[in-house]
This record gives C-alpha cells, structure tokens and sequence, in this order.
C-alpha cells in the first residue's frame, strides 16, 4: 500500500515559540525524522504551524485551511499530565480555534524533555477545543503509569475548564486507548 495517496493532510496540532521545520528540537522537525520522512508523506501533504511566522496569522492560516477541507477526518492527541490536549492548559476556554497560548509550569518542565538542551519555553501555538469539534474521529491516547492519576481524574470528571481534556467527554467520535497498566476498567459517568 502506498501510504501517501491515502493522505490528503497531517495537521501538526501544537509547536512551541520560536522553533521551526530546522531546528532539531521542533515538533515538526521530530515528525519529519520519526514520521513524515520514513513513510515518504510529500511535504505538499504536510500543514503545520510555523513558530518563527506572524501568529495570528499561522493560526488564520490553519483554521481556514481546515474550514477549506470541511475538516480533519482524524486526530491522535497525548493527554497532559495537567490534563492538557494539544497545548490547551486548564482554565483555557473552551471556544477558542487555533491560538497562542501561555505554557504553564508542569508543561514547560515536561517539554524539556523533547529538547537536547535547556530551552526556555514559555509560548506554544496549537488548535483550539472549537477546531476538536470539526474532527471526524479523535483517539486520545494515555500511556506510562505516572498517567494513571490524571487518567483517573479525567473519567471521573464533569466537563471544565480545569481539566480541558474532559472536552472529550462531549465529543461521541472520541475513544480513550490506555496502554499497559492504564487499561483497567473504569465506568465513565459521563457517557
């Protein structure tokens, strides 16, 4: 199968300030090494958000691109350990499309691990709750034990702002996949 005739777009959901598709520690710089490059996804493909551009209008960009395609059939999203999707923080608001947002501080000391050096990361440019919406199927995935608290608090949870990926609880075309010691059996009150 050739993968790339069956890819219209990858959207990449979230980059941090001030890095683009060259430097190393870049989302899209990682995608490209772990994802885009291997699979030989042409970059005509490929949709992101530069970090190095003007930021209202990347976030412009994107979400008119999106309106233009009528929306994403699919999106892959990592659950925070403050409960984060993309980079939406708790107490963000629920209507926002793409925006800038300001990292919070377990964010910005989790992000260094992506980096190979120290990097002050204050900002990050990512999709909004409202753009989630216009997603045909979203799969929110979950994995390592030190997830197993924010897994629990996020199902346990009615849907707000403190905890932004109880969103999902709204959304009928979201499924949680747990790996490993994560996929214990938890009845949702939400559904």
């Amino acid at each position: 199968m050739n993968i790339t005739r069956k890819l219209n777009f990858i959207v990449v959901l979230v980059v941090v300030l001030v890095l683009g598709k060259g430097d190393r520690d870049s989302c899209i710089g990682f995608m490209y090494k772990n994802l885009f490059s291997p699979l030989g996804i042409k970059d005509s493909n490929i949709i992101f958000y530069d970090g190095k551009a003007d930021l209202s209008a990347e976030c412009e960009r994107i979400d008119n691109y999106i309106q233009s395609v009528k929306g994403m059939d699919f999106m892959v999203l990592g659950l925070g350990m403050n409960g984060h999707l993309g980079l939406n923080e708790p107490g963000i608001s629920f209507n926002n499309y793409s925006h800038v947002v300001r990292l919070n501080g377990e964010t910005k000391i989790v992000a260094q691990k992506y980096f190979d050096d120290k990097r002050d990361v204050e900002y990050g440019i990512t999709m909004g709750m409202k753009n989630f919406d216009k997603c045909r199927r979203i799969v929110l995935i979950a994995t390592g034990e030190r997830k197993r608290k924010i897994v629990v608090r996020m199902l346990s949870s009615k849907i707000t702002k403190s905890l932004p990926a109880t969103y999902l609880h709204g959304i009928k075309q979201a499924s949680l996949y747990l790996e490993g010691t994560l996929a214990f059996t938890h009845k949702n009150p939400h559904k």
